[in-house]
């Protein structure tokens, strides 16, 4: 059964909480703990906290851990925009993972052996993030999927601020 979708001013499309496909209502926000199952890297790496919504095309995600001691990709302190990169890959491997789910692979899929082929179109907004920044929105688009990999627009930002937006081309390992 579908409701009313809601589409907000940045282009992403919220489906009202009780859409659900195969049992797995795809708008129920996905925790940390099972994030770090759906990346590649594992817990250690795993650097987004939450997925605030999802559907088939796209995902947005909260990252509330950005200058935290242990993030690795913070440098002398500083987290440069261009490590923003890898939320946005994250949210794609996320997104693949949820996707799979429905596919008929389980709740959420392991993730499967895929590696960054290309960055394509990034454009960089700010330098470094702000120190004050104590949460970031990550927010993903699927524009292709097939066997062989996946192409994703991307969007990080710090409340109505985008500091970095680009195109993620995934390629699936055989």
């Amino acid at each position: 059964m579908l409701n009313k979708n809601l589409v907000h001013a940045d282009g992403f499309e919220q489906v009202d909480k009780t859409v659900s496909i195969n049992s797995i209502n795809e708008t129920v926000p996905v925790e940390k703990a099972q994030l770090e199952k759906l990346i590649p890297h594992g817990q250690s790496m795993c650097l987004l906290d939450a997925v605030e919504f999802w559907d088939r095309q796209q995902i947005r995600c909260r990252a509330k851990s950005v200058f935290k001691r242990n993030n690795p990709m913070l440098e002398n302190g500083h987290l440069y925009t261009a490590a923003l990169i890898e939320y946005g890959a994250q949210a794609a491997a996320i997104h693949s993972g949820l996707i799979s789910g429905i596919q008929g692979k389980g709740p959420a899929a392991a993730p499967r052996p895929a590696y960054l082929g290309a960055v394509k179109g990034a454009r960089f907004f700010v330098e470094q993030v702000a120190d004050k920044v104590d949460q970031l929105s990550v927010s993903a688009q699927m524009l292709l999927n097939n066997t062989e990999g996946a192409v994703y627009t991307f969007c990080v930002s710090n409340g109505s601020e985008s500091l970095v937006e680009g195109r993620l081309t995934v390629i699936n390992q055989n």
